[in-house]
């Protein structure tokens, strides 16, 4: 599973930059998740923030797809980034 968490809060009418999280399971109720976020915006294409993570598991890799956006100009971008082979 992979979900986006705000990194702080921030004043009311933005959306806080976020950072996307891994978690696993081997039964969908008991779930770990390593410490720190698997992708982070860097302020390059992506921008400030990264969410709306999609996953999905093609040809033996993970794909997943994921939106950039500059929180504060609201530009949106859609990127993907895959599993090692």
């Amino acid at each position: 599973m992979a979900w986006n968490q705000p990194r702080n809060p921030v004043p009311s009418g933005f959306n806080p930059p976020a950072d996307i999280y891994l978690a696993t399971s081997p039964d969908g109720i008991h779930w770990t998740s390593p410490p720190g976020p698997v992708l982070s915006g860097a302020g390059g294409w992506e921008g400030d923030s990264v969410g709306e993570p999609y996953v999905l598991l093609e040809g033996g890799r993970l794909r997943m797809y994921y939106v950039g956006e500059f929180w504060r100009s609201g530009t949106h971008r859609i990127g993907m980034a895959t599993s090692p082979p």
